[in-house]
């Protein structure tokens, strides 16, 4: 019970650790996303897609083909739909899909590895967010990032399953295998048990056993089966005796 408990401890100790460096991961990506929204005043660089995606009353949204661009400008026009024509709205929309990205992303990455190497790609994405992906510009690679993310999580729960398929085939020509390798290699009996020949036994061994009735020496006649009852009398005391 001991050995069991202190084995949770560990565990539980372990797995306070992951998520520890997992919080102060993304705690310093919000802390960096954010200082980059204050020194641009919450303002958006480049405004394209974002004009397209403002709410007008003259203009409805509508697209032949799906690409990146024309996604992120329908996901950034639902949300004005909420908050108004704002750019503040980009800015945490942006910052939401990175940190989403990167959560989906580190249980997809845990779930296909172990916590180190989750914990690694996760802080070097994370590196990757700050340094290559301004939350400040209305790109569609934010949302190209968030779908990344979704998608090795997806993966992360059909490989499992893919892998117990492929184990059970595996197992069932190993034992198709065994069988028939038996059944080409099965050893004769007689192979096995060569002739022994025996030596004769020099000792002198018991007669054998014969079976024997045992019966009385004659046959008694009816007339003499009567043992001494006719020559009872009442006056005979032969447990008495004279002294």
């Amino acid at each position: 019970m001991k050995e069991v408990k202190a084995e949770k401890e560990v565990n539980t100790g372990k797995g306070l650790v992951e998520i520890g460096i997992f919080l102060l991961i993304l705690n310093v990506l919000v802390a960096a996303h954010l200082w980059e929204a204050v020194l641009s005043h919450w303002q958006v660089t480049g405004g394209t897609l974002v004009e397209q995606a403002w709410i007008r009353q003259d203009k409805v949204l509508s697209f032949t083909a799906f690409t990146w661009e024309n996604a992120y400008v329908y996901f950034l026009h639902f949300l004005f739909g909420f908050f108004g024509n704002r750019y503040p709205v980009v800015l945490f929309a942006n910052i939401f899909l990175q940190l989403a990205g990167i959560f989906f992303f580190y249980r997809g990455s845990r779930r296909l590895t172990n916590t180190v190497i989750s914990l690694v790609s996760t802080a070097v994405l994370g590196i990757a967010s700050i340094l290559e992906f301004s939350v400040t510009q209305d790109s569609a690679i934010h949302l190209i990032w968030f779908c990344f993310g979704i998608a090795l999580w997806l993966i992360s729960f059909i490989r499992p399953f893919i892998q117990g398929i492929i184990h059970k085939k595996q197992q069932g020509l190993e034992a198709e295998k065994q069988k028939t390798d038996q059944a080409l290699h099965k050893p004769d009996i007689e192979e096995i048990r060569p002739a022994v020949n025996r030596i004769p036994n020099p000792l002198p061994l018991p007669k054998k056993h014969i079976r024997k009735e045992m019966d009385y020496g004659f046959e008694p006649s009816k007339e003499q089966m009567h043992y001494d009852l006719n020559n009872y009398n009442v006056n005979d005391d032969y447990d008495l005796k004279e002294v």
